[in-house]
């Protein structure tokens, strides 16, 4: 789950600087949800872009405090010894929608900043 604080917490800012940021983590958080969507739909789906995607996805979750989601990418970016391909596409598919969850909840603080600060 987003939380804002967690971002207030690393950087005094305003709503403008807020709203900055939260826009270009939109357009990162993006393009890694594109990249998880694509490996996913590869047959067989490719490891390393998993892999990939799960990291960036990691350090993004974590900066704006999901660390639920930050977990999850973790476990997808290295799962043990003994996760099978089909477990590991499961979890992959878990991230990818949470990745978009938090793509949501993030849209949805961006519309209550004040207007006159976007």
């Amino acid at each position: 789950m987003f939380d804002p604080e967690k971002l207030r917490s690393l950087v005094p800012m305003d709503a403008d600087l807020e709203a900055r940021l939260l826009e270009s983590f939109l357009r990162s958080h993006d393009e890694q949800i594109a990249r998880l969507s694509s490996a996913l739909e590869q047959e067989p789906a490719t490891g390393s872009a998993i892999t990939d995607a799960a990291h960036r996805l990691k350090s993004g979750a974590s900066s704006v405090g999901d660390e639920d989601l930050a977990a999850l990418a973790h476990n997808t970016e290295s799962p043990d010894g003994e996760t099978s391909a089909s477990e590991r596409r499961e979890i992959a598919a878990r991230l990818l929608k949470g990745a978009k969850k938090l793509r949501a909840e993030i849209a949805a603080h961006l519309e209550s900043l004040p207007e006159s600060d976007k």
